[in-house]
């Protein structure tokens, strides 16, 4: 698997940075199961690997009116995260094919995200 540029790789802080702030997105690449089971990071939307195609491959101005969220159009206000950053990795490479190439990745994912303090929603998490 290709792998994305590390200048495009966040850690924890810069995701904490963006946690309730709508100028970016945050996206969980895991299954609905894995956030109803694990919980999410407070304020990210749901979209699962399989349907990232299919949502990014809208264009940014009908992915923002979709998701109710400004989406940049090369993508630099998106960051991706799963579990643990492979997934998260496949998403951002497929964004990539419909110019959304300055998306970021969260590579430590929610495992990352547990393990130094930050906080999981495990019901409704508003933005």
């Amino acid at each position: 698997m290709a792998d994305v540029d590390p200048s495009r790789c966040v850690d924890f802080d810069e995701v904490l940075k963006c946690v309730g702030n709508h100028d970016f997105m945050i996206v969980d690449v895991r299954s609905p199961q894995e956030v109803k089971d694990d919980g999410s990071i407070q304020g990210t939307v749901n979209v699962p690997i399989d349907e990232v195609s299919a949502r990014f491959g809208v264009g940014a101005t009908a992915l923002s009116e979709k998701m109710g969220r400004s989406v940049a159009e090369d993508g630099s206000n998106v960051i991706f995260h799963c579990k643990g950053g492979t997934r998260a990795t496949k998403a951002a490479l497929a964004a990539d094919e419909f110019g959304f190439k300055k998306s970021r990745v969260y590579q430590g994912g929610l495992m990352d995200w547990i393990a130094r303090g930050g906080t999981v929603c495990k019901d409704f998490c508003p933005f």
